[in-house]
């Protein structure tokens, strides 16, 4: 077991991200973050991704759902709006259920997610085989809108497995802003797409 790192972190807009690595062990890592809004606006975080909306339409979410991005020099976690690869057809983009933080507030999260990290990725992980697993440089990566205090009103209210979430839409992933802290102060085991 590692103690937890000091934390690494990311300012833009006003707002800031730091992460910790609360613990890493053989088999998996503990991750936490604090998102602070230091603007005059709402910040929407696109942080509350789903694995599949059931029959009854309840969005399935869990803090550990993630995206993974793992290449042979890097790997980023991610809790973000993600472009539909342009050789893919979809018929509506995937977009994250949403956390609004208030003008001066904050929003904490911690969760455990296993090792080695894979791809995963909203528009399907890369095909073929992975590589062994090897230690790499990683960041985390939190996407967000900042939105006039009012304009929280546009989101509707969606059933999770949570409790309630809000949903936005139609948004674009060239509409938000990235925090990206990183590297972490540990390199996690990953396995990327073989070449």
């Amino acid at each position: 077991m590692t103690t937890p790192t000091a934390p690494v972190s990311a300012q833009q807009a006003s707002c800031s991200l730091d992460v910790t690595l609360v613990d890493v062990e053989s088999d998996h890592i503990r991750l936490h973050y604090i998102f602070t809004n230091g603007s005059p606006m709402t910040a929407l975080l696109f942080n509350r991704l789903f694995s599949h909306i059931d029959p009854a339409g309840v969005f399935h979410t869990s803090p550990a759902t993630l995206y993974v991005d793992v290449d042979p020099r890097a790997v980023v976690l991610a809790k973000k709006l993600v472009p539909v690869p342009p050789d893919i057809d979809v018929e509506a983009p995937e977009i994250p259920l949403i956390t609004a933080v208030r003008p001066g507030d904050r929003f904490e999260e911690t969760f455990s997610i296993p090792l080695p990290l894979k791809p995963h990725l909203p528009y399907g992980s890369p095909d073929g085989a992975l590589g062994d697993p090897a230690p790499l440089d990683a960041w985390f990566e939190l996407g967000l809108l900042l939105v006039p205090p009012e304009g929280a009103k546009l989101a509707r209210e969606v059933r999770t497995t949570e409790g309630v979430a809000l949903y936005l839409a139609p948004v674009t992933p060239a509409t938000q802003i990235v925090l990206r802290a990183g590297p972490l102060p540990v390199k996690l085991t990953a396995r990327a797409p073989a070449l």
